[in-house]
């Protein structure tokens, strides 16, 4: 992974939320006239002005590292120091600090909503694991539930709205390439994915992003864009699954099936045996099929998508600490740099914006919380100390708050510190 690539594809994620971030303490600034110099995209040295709006500057600047407002400038006319926000009201300088998190979570609905006017990803569960007694098996695909088509990435992991009147939920499923109906008792209203003693994972599209004209599969008649769902009638999840599809098959005739346009199509065709180097000649590339929603129907579910997404960013912390799974842990920017350049490049191969916009989501929201957080340096640590000063009927002395800040700095250049060496030496993708 070159050092190019990962930046940018951090910045691709990363700068406009801390942008989005900043320019909402720019807006309740402006509302309650205070006195904005400058807002910058990047950090100094400056390169130019873009544009004045008012008084406040547009800057960019030559590390492209995020953005800053500029509230208080030393030094200036007397005039204007009434507008800073040091010489604010507790209420005013409590909503200049909270504007950041505030512009977070509602550029997270937007983008939620945005999902679903481009186009949400709309695809099956399938059953990777048993953890009990159950009518399901491995590889199992979930389709309908008392006639209700099931979509992994909207149901999040229940399935609502089900019909116990008869004391059973009716379940269609795909097992090895026929479709099935299964009667499950229902204990409740509404029911999980643990009441069905199964591990299940979106079911993804096997697409061929890239495909060489001289080998098997071009030959026998595939092209990009293709998406492989059946290889011997077997559902085929995965380039783990095409691999081994490949080696239990290599040189005999199956029947592969794929869609093209949204028909499906079956090939019978020699399936390559790489020890005669035979080889199927294309790049795989793991990727969903989407549905688009119009704009009232794209709020309503944005806004359901929206509110899962934050539940989950504040249930993490627990699971991190309860997980027995070693990849849940704390990640760095250096991690995140690796998440980006992933799901940046998926979303090129795909021709899908779903991945970037579901990682700008659960990022905007971590920011906007993370910045909540009672620590100085942070707007929820300006806030804990504005209602000190508040409660105490008096000002804490510039070198009291300068100790203050300069303790939690440390503390968090150390945790800083340790996630990046936990990066470093444990790759996310590792």
């Amino acid at each position: 992974m070159s050092v190019i690539q990962h930046v940018l594809s951090l910045g691709v994620i990363v700068i406009p939320a801390i942008l989005v971030h900043e320019f909402g303490h720019l807006l309740m600034a402006k509302v309650h006239g205070l006195h904005v110099k400058e807002f910058g995209v990047g950090f100094p040295p400056k390169i130019l002005t873009m544009f004045k709006w008012g008084e406040t500057a547009f800057t960019l600047n030559a590390l492209p590292l995020g953005g800053f407002v500029n509230l208080d400038e030393k030094g200036v006319d007397k005039e204007l120091e009434g507008r800073f926000l040091e010489n604010q009201s507790t209420w005013v300088k409590t909503l200049v600090y909270l504007a950041g998190a505030t512009a977070n979570i509602a550029f997270v609905w937007l983008i939620s909503v945005t999902l679903f006017l481009v186009g949400a990803p709309k695809t099956p569960f399938i059953v990777t694991g048993v953890t009990g007694e159950s009518m399901f098996q491995m590889g199992d695909v979930i389709l309908a539930m008392d006639g209700i088509e099931v979509n992994a990435f909207t149901s999040n992991y229940t399935f609502p709205n089900i019909n116990t009147s008869d004391g059973s939920v009716d379940f269609m499923i795909e097992r090895y390439g026929e479709r099935l109906s299964l009667s499950i008792p229902a204990l409740s209203d509404t029911l999980s994915i643990e009441d069905l003693n199964v591990v299940v994972s979106p079911l993804p599209n096997l697409q061929i992003v890239e495909i060489d004209e001289n080998q098997r599969a071009y030959q026998s008649g595939l092209r990009v864009g293709d998406v492989i769902t059946h290889i011997d009638y077997r559902r085929v999840v995965g380039s783990e699954e095409l691999s081994l599809a490949t080696s239990l098959l290599a040189g005999e005739r199956a029947d592969v099936s794929y869609l093209r346009d949204n028909q499906s199509y079956t090939i019978n065709m020699i399936i390559p045996d790489q020890k005669a180097n035979e080889y199927w000649g294309a790049v795989f590339s793991n990727s969903y099929p989407t549905q688009r929603y119009s704009l009232l129907e794209s709020i309503s579910r944005g806004t359901q998508y929206f509110a899962f997404s934050i539940s989950e960013v504040l249930s993490l912390p627990e699971s991190t600490i309860s997980a027995e799974d070693e990849s849940m842990r704390p990640v760095g920017i250096i991690g995140l740099g690796q998440i980006s350049v992933r799901v940046v490049e998926q979303s090129i191969a795909t021709r899908s914006l779903f991945g970037v916009l579901t990682l700008s989501i659960a990022l905007n929201v971590s920011l906007g919380i993370f910045n909540l957080l009672p620590i100085p340096i942070l707007d929820g640590g300006e806030i804990l100390l504005i209602w000190t000063e508040e409660l105490m009927g008096r000002k804490m002395s510039e070198k009291i708050k300068s100790r203050i800040k300069m303790a939690s700095v440390i503390v968090l250049l150390v945790v800083f510190v340790g996630i990046s060496l936990l990066d470093i030496f444990v790759p996310v993708f590792n």
